[in-house]
């Protein structure tokens, strides 16, 4: 009865929040999700999962910071250039304040990718120099990485070849060191360095540049094989192999026709003497490209026309030119007056909203209650599942301890030499009063040498051994263990680690599966990279996982 009056009761308190709009802890999930999607590079899916959460769902300053960060970087992904910082600048003052270093980072370096598209090549610089010194204090390579690429790639733009090559040689320097996702972001980076080193006229390390990207091209999107593809044509351009140019050029289009991608093969049928060609391609990038890239080409073809003593089509390249920068700055006071209107306007369009939905609410409040219910079931019945799974294993374990004192000794001597091991303290020979053979062998034997042991406590030293042997011996990934067997491991590990289950119920509260993994691998002293390859995380997750864990310490044990 005791479970039923707190299922009506957050049922009701759901119905309450489902028609009063979404809760902080709601809006902090979701933006949770969307990091996530984010970080496995499904953009569209965060995208629509982004355009689901309204304005008026965030009620923290952390929420509302979080949104715009994803927001701009969502539109930056997509290629759309935000007429202000206004946005982001909502983000960024919140992170000083916080003193959240990674989150400014990120915040500061999407404000000046967007200022650059925008044209505000000196505030943009500003921006990612901040960017590259904040980064710093954290440990985030990736980001490190894409910022000194940026602050390169401009610098190149700007014809600021020395400072590039400055800055590429620190992006190289963190890309190195990138552990997961490498494939994905080093390739630009290689190919970046080509460009650069092509024009300080260095062909010897541009072409070495590019050819460190080939490696790569069957671990990459075909967004990724795109741009190799293109840089490779670029370079063949230089060297004179034409034909090879060519080759490549045509592998980029067919898998994204692209505006430099046309614009590079414009340059290998006019090397070849193609100039009907060498139009058409020229035609296509103009044809591709963003306003900005188009208006940067056009004042290139205009400067390349008054050279060749073609006046008239300057002239109307020129013309065009005017046109196109007029729709910019027209498109631009559109999207400013649009987002300010939008700013001043949520609490009336959430009013016309709600008048809308006001007669449909009855019907969505008892489809709410079903969900509600049905998922609070479920997930109660799914933890309690798993915590008795985790007591059974725990207390099998303790029973075959109890009975049968040798085994108990030679498990413990394996996990704490796995500890020192870790903790790159063991010794290279047995310890006095040890066995000479390893913990690990002598263990495996333990079932075979008991007198008397029932089968079913056999099976249970045998899997206990099984999984030792394989996760903290040698470090395999669990990932893809089902819940029964990590309850199972969780349970040996809480009876066979001396001061483990104690820390577990007296230190902390409301662990999950996630977090009770953590805190075993962490007891073991366990480094970084081991217990993201057991647990199949990436760098940033380790980060969120660990953070997590600290939420949970108690206050007597944080302190």
């Amino acid at each position: 009865m005791r479970f039923g009056r707190t299922i009506l009761l957050t049922t009701f308190i759901s119905i309450l929040a489902i028609m009063a709009g979404c809760t902080q802890g709601t809006s902090e999930a979701r933006l949770a999700q969307i990091d996530s999607l984010l970080e496995r590079k499904l953009y569209d899916s965060a995208r629509a999962e982004l355009s689901r959460i309204a304005p008026s769902d965030l009620k923290s300053e952390e929420d509302i910071a979080h949104y715009n960060l994803q927001k701009t970087n969502l539109c930056f992904r997509n290629g759309e250039v935000l007429p202000n910082d206004s946005m982001i600048d909502i983000s960024i003052k919140h992170y000083r304040q916080n003193g959240d270093k990674q989150k400014l980072a990120r915040s500061l370096y999407f404000k000046g990718r967007t200022q650059y598209d925008r044209n505000e090549t000196k505030n943009a610089l500003r921006n990612l120099l901040e960017a590259a010194g904040i980064a710093k204090e954290t440990g985030d390579d990736a980001l490190k990485a894409k910022i000194y690429a940026s602050l390169a790639y401009f610098n190149k733009r700007l014809g600021e070849n020395r400072y590039a090559l400055k800055y590429i040689k620190q992006a190289l320097k963190y890309a190195e060191k990138i552990k997961y996702d490498k494939a994905f972001l080093i390739p630009g980076i290689y190919m970046q360095a080509s460009d650069i080193y092509g024009n300080l006229k260095d062909t010897a390390n541009a072409i070495a540049y590019i050819e460190k990207c080939i490696p790569y091209i069957e671990h990459t999107d075909s967004f990724g094989k795109a741009n190799i593809y293109s840089g490779l044509a670029n370079i063949y351009n230089v060297k004179g192999d034409f034909e090879k140019a060519k080759k490549y050029g045509d592998m980029s289009i067919n898998l994204r026709p692209k505006h430099d991608t046309y614009y590079i093969l414009s340059q290998t049928y006019k090397n070849k003497g193609d100039m009907a060609t060498a139009d058409t391609m020229i035609k296509q990038a103009i044809k591709t490209a963003t306003p900005n890239y188009k208006m940067m080409m056009m004042a290139e073809i205009r400067k390349e026309k008054q050279g060749q003593g073609r006046y008239k089509d300057a002239a109307a390249l020129g013309d065009s030119m005017m046109s196109l920068n007029n729709s910019i700055t027209r498109r631009n006071q559109a999207d400013s007056i649009i987002e300010i209107q939008a700013t001043f306007d949520i609490a009336q369009k959430d009013r016309q909203q709600i008048a809308k939905l006001k007669h449909g609410i009855i019907c969505i409040a008892i489809v709410a209650i079903a969900l509600i219910a049905i998922s609070i079931m479920k997930q109660y019945t799914q933890n309690a599942l798993f915590k008795r799974k985790i007591r059974k294993a725990k207390h099998e374990l303790q029973a075959i301890i109890d009975n049968y004192s040798e085994f108990k000794n030679i498990l413990y001597n394996t996990l704490n030499a796995a500890a020192e091991s870790n903790k790159g303290n063991a010794e290279d020979g047995p310890k006095a009063g040890q066995p000479e053979e390893r913990p690990q062998e002598t263990m495996a034997q333990a079932p075979n040498r008991a007198e008397g042991i029932a089968p079913e406590a056999r099976q249970c030293l045998a899997e206990m051994y099984e999984m030792t042997d394989y996760v903290i011996i040698n470090n395999n990934c669990i990932a893809k263990w089902s819940n029964d067997k990590t309850a199972r491991f969780i349970g040996y590990c809480c009876c066979a680690i001396p001061g483990l289950n104690d820390k577990m119920e007296n230190d902390y509260t409301n662990l999950t599966k996630q977090n009770k993994l953590m805190l075993i691998f962490i007891y073991l002293n366990k480094e970084k990279e081991d217990i993201c390859k057991i647990m199949g995380l990436s760098e940033s997750a380790f980060r969120q996982a660990q953070n997590r864990l600290k939420k949970k310490a108690k206050t007597t044990a944080a302190a």
